[in-house]
C-alpha cells in the first residue's frame, strides 16, 4: 500500500487502519468480558492454573516448573494478582489479552498480504469467531497460546519477506514464549526450520546471510526451550522437550502400560500430598469408551485422519473453510504472484498440524478443537478474500449495482472491498453474535451451587470426590475423582483416597457402578441442589463400620 500524510506508525497503517482496529479490539474483549460473565464454571483445568499461580506468589518455583502445565500462563497470572486483581479476574485478563494479541497478528498478516479491506475483514472473524471467544474468555492458557502462536507467524512471515537479524530475534522471542505457554510451540521451531531450509536451496547466493538470522531465530527460542527443561528436570535421566505426550510416544501408538501404571502412581502421590499442585484428572465413567485409539491398520489410520478433518473443519467453521478455500485459489493466481510468504507459512503449518493432529489420534485416541484453533485462525484471511471475491462476483453479475449506488465518483473497486468488509462484519454479528453472548456451562451451575453450599457448612472441607476437578474446587477441597466401581470396590477406594464428600448429579450416579447403591448405607445425603431438569446431591462419606 502507498504511504499517505495520514500514515501513522511502521508497516504502512494509515489512520483509518489504526482506527478500524482499535475498534476490533475494543469490541472484541467487550465480547469476552461478556461471554466470561455469562459462564456458569470455569474449564475443568482453571483450579489447576489458579493453584499454580498461588504456588508462584508463595515462591515454590520448582513445584510449578516440575508440573507438566507449562508455566507462562500461571505466571502471568500471579502478575496480575500482585497488582490486587482476583484470582479469577486475573486468568480471564491474560486469556483475553491473548485473544486481542490473536486479533493484532492477524489483522497484521492480513494487511501486508492483502491491504487494509481484508485486513478489517480477518480482524472481525478472529475478533467474533466462536471457538476464539470461547477459549479466551475462561481460566485456560489456550488463548494465550493462541495469540502467541500467531503473533509468531506474523512474525515469521514478515522475516520471510525481509530477513533480518532484528526480526529474527523478534520471531524466536516470540516463538520461546508460545512455547512456555503450550508445549506445541514447538511446531514454529520445526515450520521456520523447514522454510529457511528451503530458502537456502532455493536461492544459494543468500546462504551466508541466512545463516545468522538462523541463529539468531533458533538461538533465542533454544534459551526458553532449553532453560525451562532444564529448569523441569535437574538430574532426571532423559531429556524430554515437554513433559506431556512426546511425538516418539504417539508414534508408537501412545504410552505403555508401565508409563501409564507410573502415571497413576504420581498422582496417587500427589493426592496423598496437601500440598502438592492439582494434577490435570477426571473420573472415569463405567460405560465410558476410555481411550478410542484407531486400530493400527490402513482403515484406522484413515478413521484418525477423517478425525483430523472433521475436527480441523469444524474448529475454523466449515462455511469460513469454504470461503477460506476460495480465497486461496485468489491468492495463488497470477496476479498475486509477488509476496507470497504468507501463503508458504499457512499452508506448511497446515500440513504439520494436520500431522501433529494426526500423531495425536493414533497415540492418545483423542483429539479437540483446542490442538486446532491457533493454526485454524491464521488462514482466517484467506476467508476474508474469498468472502471478497464471492461478493464482488455476484455483485458485477447483477451490473455492479451496488457499486453505482454507494459510490458515487469514488474508486469503485477499493471502496467495493471495504463495503464486502463492512457486510461481513454485519453478517458475523448477525450469524455469530448470539453464540458468543451466549450462557455458558449452565448444566453444571447446580453442581457449583452445591459446592458453594457445602463450603459455606465449614471452614476447612475435606476432599471432595467429583466427576470434574472444579467441584471441588468451588468446595475449597481437595478433589478425589470417583473410579468407574467395574471392579467392586468403589467404596474401599474412596476411603482409601481420603474422601468425605461426594458431589454428583444424580442422572449421572450409573457411570460409577455400586454408587447408587451406596445411598444410604455408606453414602449420607446432606443436600440436594434443584435446577430444571437436574438435580445434584451432596452426599457424606459415613465413618467406616467398626
Amino acid at each position: 500500500m502507498r504511504e499517505s500524510s495520514s500514515t501513522i506508525g511502521a508497516g504502512g497503517l494509515e489512520r483509518r487502519d489504526w482506527i478500524a482496529l482499535g475498534l476490533l479490539l475494543a469490541g472484541a474483549a467487550a465480547i469476552r468480558v461478556v461471554a466470561w460473565s455469562q459462564t456458569a464454571v470455569l474449564f475443568n483445568d482453571g483450579p489447576i492454573f489458579l493453584a499454580m499461580a498461588d504456588a508462584l506468589r508463595a515462591g515454590e518455583y520448582a513445584k510449578v516448573l516440575a508440573h507438566p502445565q507449562h508455566p507462562l500462563y500461571p505466571a502471568l497470572v500471579a502478575v496480575l494478582e500482585e497488582l490486587a486483581l482476583a484470582p479469577e479476574a486475573a486468568a480471564v485478563a491474560v486469556s483475553i489479552a491473548g485473544g486481542l494479541l490473536a486479533v493484532v497478528a492477524v489483522f497484521r498478516m492480513a494487511h501486508r498480504r492483502f491491504g487494509s479491506a481484508i485486513a478489517w475483514s480477518s480482524g472481525a472473524l478472529v475478533a467474533l469467531h466462536p471457538w476464539a471467544v470461547d477459549f479466551s474468555a475462561d481460566v485456560m492458557s489456550d488463548g494465550l497460546y493462541a495469540g502467541l502462536f500467531l503473533a509468531a507467524l506474523a512474525l515469521l512471515v514478515e522475516l520471510l519477506e525481509g530477513p533480518s537479524a532484528l526480526r529474527a530475534a523478534g520471531f524466536g522471542l516470540v516463538a520461546g514464549l508460545a512455547y512456555l505457554a503450550r508445549p506445541e510451540g514447538l511446531v514454529l521451531a520445526v515450520l521456520a526450520g523447514l522454510l529457511f531450509a528451503w530458502r537456502i536451496v532455493k536461492r544459494p547466493g543468500e546462504r551466508r546471510g541466512a545463516l545468522p538470522i538462523a541463529l539468531a531465530a533458533f538461538g533465542i527460542m533454544l534459551l526458553f526451550v532449553g532453560g525451562l527443561r532444564w529448569a523441569e528436570v535437574p538430574g532426571a535421566g532423559a531429556f524430554a522437550l515437554s513433559q506431556k505426550k512426546s511425538v516418539a510416544v504417539l508414534l508408537e501408538g501412545g504410552p505403555g502400560e508401565a508409563a501409564i501404571a507410573r502415571d497413576r502412581a504420581d498422582r496417587r502421590e500427589a493426592r496423598r500430598d496437601a500440598d502438592a499442585l492439582p494434577l490435570p484428572e477426571g473420573s472415569i465413567r463405567a460405560d465410558g469408551r476410555g481411550e478410542a485409539r484407531p486400530a493400527r491398520s490402513v482403515a484406522g489410520l484413515a478413521g484418525a485422519a477423517a478425525r483430523v478433518v472433521a475436527t480441523s473443519l469444524s474448529t475454523v467453521r466449515h462455511e469460513v473453510a469454504l470461503f477460506a478455500l476460495l480465497g486461496l485459489a485468489g491468492s495463488l493466481a497470477p496476479r498475486r504472484r509477488e509476496g507470497r510468504a504468507y501463503e508458504r507459512v499457512v499452508l506448511l503449518l497446515a500440513g504439520l498440524q494436520g500431522t501433529i493432529l494426526l500423531l495425536l489420534v493414533w497415540g492418545a485416541g483423542y483429539v479437540s478443537r483446542r490442538h486446532a484453533l491457533a493454526p485454524g485462525l491464521a488462514l482466517l484471511p484467506l476467508a476474508a478474500l474469498g468472502w471478497q471475491a464471492t461478493i464482488q462476483a455476484i455483485d458485477a453479475r447483477l451490473g455492479f449495482r451496488l457499486a453505482r449506488l454507494v459510490c458515487r465518483g469514488r474508486d469503485k473497486r477499493a471502496f467495493g472491498a471495504h463495503a464486502c468488509a463492512a457486510l461481513l462484519v454485519c453478517v458475523l454479528v448477525v450469524c455469530w453474535g448470539p453464540r458468543d453472548l451466549r450462557a455458558r456451562r449452565t448444566d453444571r451451575a447446580a453442581e457449583r451451587r452445591a459446592a458453594e453450599w457445602l463450603a459455606s457448612q465449614s471452614a476447612s472441607v475435606a476432599p471432595v470426590a467429583a466427576q470434574k476437578g472444579r467441584t471441588a474446587y468451588y468446595a475449597g477441597a481437595v478433589f478425589v475423582p470417583i473410579p468407574d466401581g467395574r471392579d467392586g470396590t468403589l467404596e474401599r477406594q474412596l476411603r482409601g483416597r481420603g474422601a468425605g464428600y461426594l458431589i454428583i448429579d444424580q442422572a449421572k450416579l450409573g457411570d460409577h457402578l455400586g454408587l447408587a447403591e451406596g445411598i444410604g448405607r455408606w453414602l449420607v445425603p446432606l443436600h440436594v441442589e434443584r435446577t430444571p431438569g437436574q438435580t445434584v446431591l451432596v452426599l457424606a462419606l459415613s465413618p467406616p463400620a467398626g
